[in-house]
């Protein structure tokens, strides 16, 4: 295998939430050329537009190739010399090269390509970074509190808007219950109904003089807000919560909407994750639970049980098993049930038809052999156990009623 190879997989796998997708939206506001690469392999990750553009690559081309291929006059040595000048696409355009680390490990970097004097687009472009391993925080949350403060802190870094609040959604018909808001004391209410206008996809932007169609955008105008912005959490129609941005002084900035998208993405995948590690949780507990009860219920029960593989050998059986006939569970281990329980070929018959799937409630009355050669009047049930159409094993439970 070719260890320079570029490998999805296995990069994505480095960073936890959020998800390259996420970074990759970040850069798209960058107004120079901007890459992210693995400084490990000198291996080109993602790119904006700029960049592809520069270099005439689309993002499949941009994946095959190392980034010597791409930036001539590099040599790579795990990190770059910042001001490095670089040559890129067919053209030969050169470019003064500087990184940012995205990453705690700097294993991965925000490569810049621009004009020495470019300070202003490098400034923009230390925000994106510093925005983004604020973001890479969530994977660490102990916590969905944690999660909601650590979102608010990015929310705040993204937009610069002095009014935020964070809404969790709850109820079979959901409402919407604030979590987190800067400040603490914010005119936003503690809870808003789900109605239709802040259940869809997008940022959606009110301004001062506008109409209002939710009780968000209703608090806004009486608070004299300039503007809200209210962005769903998670993917479309997953429902989680809300962020909402607002100031009362300022006008919304040009990257508001790309803003909250970016915080409104990574969040949802961090309070995903924690909803699905906490139903894994529940469903073990109630899986032990039950596990805890069938054992109590196995070994105190008055019945012998006998548990069989598909083959009707032994698997186990219980305490009342073993004083009925006389046998301990460790030295019938994968025997033939014939072998212990002997008695009429009617038996027989039952328990090879439940090996087919045929189950016998009630035996009737049959007598058994016990290990000292007494008799055992019982009454048995034999069941299959089914996985799918296949049977897995057979169960037998053994009644004692030589006293009825």
């Amino acid at each position: 295998m070719n260890r320079n190879a570029p490998n999805s997989n296995r990069v994505t796998q480095s960073i936890k939430v959020p998800a390259w997708e996420i970074l990759s939206t970040m850069i798209n506001q960058l107004p120079q050329e901007a890459v992210v690469v693995d400084a490990r392999r000198g291996r080109a990750l993602l790119a904006n537009q700029a960049f592809l553009d520069l270099c005439s690559l689309d993002a499949k081309d941009l994946s095959t190739k190392a980034l010597a291929e791409v930036m001539s006059g590099l040599e790579w040595v795990a990190s770059y010399q910042q001001g490095q000048w670089v040559e890129l696409g067919p053209k030969k355009i050169q470019r003064r090269i500087q990184t940012l680390a995205v990453d705690e490990k700097d294993e991965f970097f925000l490569a810049l390509l621009s004009q020495p004097e470019a300070e202003e687009s490098r400034v923009a472009a230390v925000d994106v970074a510093e925005n983004y391993k604020e973001l890479l925080q969530l994977s660490e949350a102990a916590s969905l509190e944690e999660c909601y403060e650590i979102a608010l802190r990015a929310l705040k870094r993204f937009t610069n808007a002095k009014l935020l609040a964070i809404y969790r959604a709850e109820g079979e018909f959901p409402r919407f219950v604030k979590v987190a808001d800067s400040p603490a004391d914010s005119d936003y209410p503690k809870t808003v109904a789900a109605v239709q206008s802040l259940m869809q996809e997008g940022t959606h932007l009110w301004t001062c003089g506008n109409r209002t169609s939710n009780e968000l955008q209703r608090s806004a105008m009486r608070a004299g807000w300039k503007y809200l912005a209210i962005q769903m959490i998670g993917q479309p129609g997953t429902g989680l919560g809300l962020l909402a941005a607002a100031d009362g002084e300022n006008e919304p900035p040009e990257n508001l909407r790309a803003s909250l998208e970016v915080v409104g993405q990574a969040l949802g995948g961090a309070i995903q994750s924690f909803l699905l590690v906490s139903h894994l949780r529940e469903e073990l507990s109630a899986t032990h639970h039950q596990l805890l009860f069938r054992q109590h219920m196995y070994k105190n029960s008055p019945e012998g049980v006998f548990l069989l593989d598909a083959d009707l050998n032994i698997l186990e059986c219980n305490p009342a098993a073993e004083w009925m006939l006389g046998y301990s569970s460790t030295e019938i281990f994968h025997k033939p049930i014939e072998s212990v329980l002997i008695g009429p070929d009617l038996m027989l018959a039952s328990l090879d038809a439940a090996r087919k799937g045929i189950p016998t409630h009630n035996s009737g009355v049959i007598h058994l052999n016990r290990r000292e050669g007494d008799t055992l009047s019982a009454q048995l049930q034999m069941l299959p156990i089914q996985d799918g159409e296949t049977v897995a094993g057979v169960v037998v439970f053994v009644q004692d009623v030589s006293e009825n």
